[in-house]
């Protein structure tokens, strides 16, 4: 449904809007290679943002990651510019990671699915030799920044079980966008705190 919305603004709504209003930007920030910029737009149906990309070579080449998305969501170029990941705050108790991939030019198909926060539950319940999988009433999973390879990502993920007395506090895995697949960081500082 979401790739549905995208479509639709994209190639029906966003030559009638550009065309008839002028776009207030919020906040942009520039590609690694300066060739797009990525513009933090006012989304005047709701307390909520849209974003775009825009050409730097031509400005009237426009394409809308996201629409209506919330307010403090921050979008990050990996440095080869194929993959961009995003800190979503869904909820106040569930924040996740968005991921999209370039399919050509400043276009990019948002990744259905990658559930990073589950896969890395998964990974620290094996390497912490839990005989559960913690289930977080409040699930946090943050991008801190792209590796140089571009095909991973550093990950911090926060959360709370109390049935269980679990709680995670900036524990960090990396996760590959490839294999959508997490492994681990050898430089994780990150707690895990049983009060059980």
């Amino acid at each position: 449904m979401r790739c549905l919305l995208i479509f639709v603004f994209n190639f029906i709504l966003i030559p009638r809007i550009i065309s008839q209003t002028s776009i207030e930007v919020l906040d942009s920030k520039v590609s690694p290679k300066g060739d797009i910029e990525l513009e933090y737009a006012d989304n005047d149906s709701c307390i909520c943002m849209d974003v775009w990309l825009v050409s730097k070579e031509d400005t009237t080449q426009r394409f809308m990651l996201d629409s209506a998305i919330t307010l403090g969501t921050k979008y990050f170029f990996s440095s080869n510019e194929k993959w961009i990941a995003a800190n979503f705050e869904a909820l106040s108790n569930l924040r996740e990671i968005l991921l999209y991939k370039r399919i050509e030019g400043i276009k990019y198909s948002h990744v259905d699915n990658i559930n990073i926060f589950e896969k890395a539950c998964v990974f620290l319940s094996k390497k912490k030799h839990l005989s559960y999988i913690p289930q977080f009433g409040h699930e946090n999973a943050q991008i801190i920044r792209w590796l140089p390879s571009s095909e991973s990502f550093l990950v911090r993920i926060d959360g709370w079980d109390n049935d269980h007395g679990i709680t995670v506090k900036d524990w960090t895995c990396i996760f590959n966008v490839t294999t959508l697949s997490i492994s681990a960081d050898k430089n994780n500082n990150g707690k895990i705190i049983r009060s059980k």
